[in-house]
């Protein structure tokens, strides 16, 4: 019998790919990020366990989907984030083109919401 030092471990990608086995975690990570079977795979135990792959959530959940729905937030963060900028510069060239200070827009901005959305004066004392 072989000593525990002797011992290797092998690890495999999903039980339908050919590739490996592995001599480590993180070589099989690195096939696993870029194996469709893999992937496959992984929705599969998730339909199984009665989980949409966006639903499931918390100490079950897969790394892989977890970090691929994080960088799909960061990303939409980053896209709304851009968007503001973008119309932020676009409304200070327009008050600029106009001749307009910041103060005039601002006021501009608040009578247009005023006219909007109307206070109702029979509840203000």
């Amino acid at each position: 019998m072989p000593s525990p030092a002797h011992f290797q471990f092998e690890f495999q990608c999903a039980p339908q790919c050919n590739r490996g086995p592995f001599t480590s975690i993180q070589g099989t990570n690195r096939h696993r990020n870029s194996c469709s079977i893999w992937s496959a795979h992984v929705k599969a135990q998730a339909r199984k366990r009665g989980h949409e792959e966006l639903e499931v959530r918390g100490e079950d959940e897969d790394p892989a989907i977890a970090r691929r729905r994080n960088l799909e937030r960061q990303r939409r963060r980053r896209r709304e984030d851009e968007k503001k900028k973008r119309k932020i510069q676009t409304d200070e060239v327009e008050a600029g083109e106009a001749g307009m200070t910041i103060q005039d827009e601002n006021t501009r901005i608040i009578k247009r919401l005023a006219e909007e959305h109307p206070i109702d004066t029979e509840f203000v004392q």
